[in-house]
Order: C-alpha cells, then structure tokens, then sequence
C-alpha cells in the first residue's frame, strides 16, 4: 500500500506540473505574440514617416496614386501601401496580404503627424497588422489624408519559434525542482504507512 500511495503521489505531481507548464507556456505565448506585434507596428511607423514628407506636398489623387506606386517601389514586397483620402482608400499596391482597413479610424482627436497601430483582417482571411500616420487634415486633397503601411501578422509563428526554444529549459529547471519536493513529500507520508503496514504484520 506505501507503494501504491508513492505512486499516486507522483503521477498527482506529474499531472500538476503538466498543467501548470502548460499554463505557463500560454501566457508566456500571448506575451510573445504581443511582442513581436508591438514591435513590427512600431517599424512600420518607422518605414511610414520616411514616406509621409514625400506625399506632404500631393494636391490630386492622381498624383498621390503615382507617387504611392514609385515609393512602394522601393518598400519590401511584404509590405503593402495604402493612402486613406477622406472616406476612400487609395492603394499602391497590397503586398503579400490584401488588407481591408475600413475599421482603420482617424477621429479628430489624432493630430497631423500622430501615428496609430493595430491588427487588420486581410481580405482572404489571414490576418496583418498597420501602421496608420495622418498627414493632413484638410488640403487640396479632399478631406483627410493618412499613409498606411501593412504587414502580414507573423507574430504568432515568432512567438512559437521562441517559445519552443525557451520551453526545455522551463521543463528542466522545473523537472529539477519538482522531483526533490515530490520525493520528500512521498517519503514523509510513506514512512508512517510503512511504519503502520509492518507493526500490523509483525502483530
């Protein structure tokens, strides 16, 4: 019966740890993903300000269609490029994800100059995140104007490299701290039983 008690108690431990190795794992994953998220909005900004002072002076969607055309040029073929004139969306070129950017809002409470980020749906379903920059207010072009720069969302692909990668370490330094704890606690409450189960034979 000692026996069979150690055993419950170490498979009890084992299923213990499983649970809260995978609880760790998942918060450590949406921490990630809300890293490498954060990280490429914040690049994109970067990208898209380069390109604002180059669209400053546009006063024709003509114009800004052809500008936008020879700036993504330029621009990783990832990337897509948008310009939100007014209520209309004005496209460059989609890159490897075409984004639908009608939940994109430039309230009036953004300033010319201030930068927005976020996750938008790609129009077959995957998903990307932008960086949205307003360059004007009002102007020769009619309305708003605001540069988007779009990426395909790998942040939950990056998350999981990492996370594989810091994962075994996490098991092992829990492995090896576990182990002695359960060890000792089967050892302290095995002991009486033994000590139980030989006076009950001896008698």
């Amino acid at each position: 019966m000692p026996d069979r008690v150690s055993s419950r108690i170490a498979v009890a431990f084992a299923v213990v740890g499983l649970v809260a190795a995978l609880a760790v794992g998942a918060g450590l994953f949406v921490g990630l993903r809300t890293l490498h998220q954060e990280a490429t909005i914040s690049s994109l900004g970067d990208i898209t300000q380069s390109i604002v002072a180059r669209v400053r002076a546009v006063d024709a969607v003509a114009d800004l269609r052809r500008v936008l055309t020879e700036i993504r040029a330029d621009l990783r073929p990832e990337l897509g490029l948008y310009a939100i004139v007014g209520e209309r969306t004005v496209t460059a070129e989609a890159g490897d994800v075409e984004v639908d950017l009608s939940g994109v809002k430039l309230g009036g409470a953004l300033h010319v100059g201030e930068t927005i980020g976020g996750e938008a749906p790609g129009v077959d379903g995957s998903r990307a995140v932008y960086s949205a920059t307003v360059v004007r207010r009002e102007g020769a072009v009619v309305g708003p104007l605001a540069i988007v720069l779009t990426a395909p969302d790998r942040s939950g692909a990056l998350a999981l490299r990492d996370l594989l990668r810091v994962l075994p370490a996490v098991a092992l330094v829990t492995a090896l701290i576990a182990i002695p704890i359960a060890w000792l606690l089967s050892r302290s409450i095995t002991r009486p039983l033994r000590r139980l189960a030989d006076a009950t034979a001896i008698v």
